[in-house]
C-alpha cells in the first residue's frame, strides 16, 4: 500500500454495495489485513476510520476474534 493515499472516488453506498467478497488482501501500516472493500474505504478519504479500527486491535476481546465485521452509523442531518 502506498504511503500516500490520494481520494479518487466517492465513497457512497452505492459504491460500497459493490464488495461482497475480496479478490485481494492488504496489509494496513498497523499490521491489520484489509479486504478490497476496506482498502477502497482507504484509499478514498476513509484512513482515519481503519487507523479508529486498527487503535483497538490490542484489547483483548478484539485478539479474541478470527474476524471482525463492523458498522459505520452515519446521521446526516446531525453531521455526526
Amino acid at each position: 500500500m502506498s504511503d500516500i493515499l490520494e481520494p479518487t472516488h466517492a465513497l457512497t453506498s452505492r459504491a460500497l454495495a459493490g464488495f461482497t467478497g475480496t479478490v485481494t488482501y492488504y496489509r494496513w501500516h498497523s499490521g491489520l489485513i484489509l479486504t478490497d472493500g476496506a482498502h477502497y474505504i482507504a484509499a478514498n478519504g476513509g484512513a482515519w476510520l481503519i487507523d479508529i479500527l486498527a487503535s483497538v486491535q490490542h484489547m483483548p476481546t478484539m485478539r479474541e476474534e478470527d474476524r471482525q465485521f463492523w458498522t459505520l452509523k452515519v446521521d446526516l442531518e446531525k453531521h455526526t
